[in-house]
C-alpha cells in the first residue's frame, strides 16, 4: 500500500509522528515506560530501567511474524514531558544506534504526543531506506495502539 511521505519525515534520515491521548502527561507517561503497559500497545515483552543511563528493552513481533528485539539507552528522562533514547534493533544492519525522542505536553482533551525519531542515515546505506521506511509504517499503527489501549482502560 502507497503512504505519501508527511512533512517532517525525510527519507532514510528522520520520521515524525504526532498522537492525541486522552490522558494527561503524567498518566501517557507511565505508558511510555512502565513494562506492563508497554506490553499493552508495542510489545509482547518489555523491560525498563528508569533513569538517564538505564535502558528500555522491547521483544515484538513484526507484521511478517519476524520477532524482534529494540533495546534503548535512555539519555534523557524528564517523567511527564521528554524521554530519548539511543535506540537500536537486534539486527546485522543496525551497526550503529538511531535517537528516539518521545516528548509530552498537555492539551484540553489530555495529551499530544511527539515521536520523533532520526539518525538512520548513520546505518549502512544498503540497510537505512529500508529500515526509516519500515520504522515510518511501524510507528503509526503502534500510536494508534496506544490511543486504543489508554481508551480501553478507562
Amino acid at each position: 500500500m502507497f503512504e505519501p511521505i508527511r512533512q517532517g519525515d525525510i527519507p532514510g534520515v528522520q520520521t515524525r509522528h504526532r498522537c492525541l491521548l486522552s490522558v494527561g502527561p503524567l498518566e501517557a507517561w507511565d505508558w511510555l515506560t512502565v513494562a506492563g503497559r508497554l506490553e499493552a500497545w508495542l510489545a509482547r515483552r518489555a523491560t525498563c530501567e528508569p533513569g538517564v543511563g538505564g535502558s528500555l528493552v522491547l521483544e515484538r513481533e513484526r507484521e511478517s511474524g519476524e520477532v524482534v528485539v529494540e533495546t534503548g539507552v535512555i539519555r534523557a528522562w524528564e517523567p511527564g514531558s521528554l524521554l530519548t533514547l539511543d535506540f537500536r534493533c537486534d539486527d546485522p544492519a543496525w551497526e550503529s544506534t538511531t535517537r528516539l525522542e518521545l516528548t509530552l505536553s498537555t492539551t484540553e482533551e489530555g495529551s499530544e504526543l511527539m515521536l520523533f525519531h532520526e539518525g538512520f542515515q548513520r546505518l549502512r546505506i544498503s540497510a537505512c531506506l529500508t529500515l526509516w521506511e519500515s520504522y515510518r509504517r511501524h510507528w503509526p499503527l503502534a500510536l494508534a495502539r496506544l490511543a486504543q489501549a489508554i481508551r480501553d482502560s478507562s
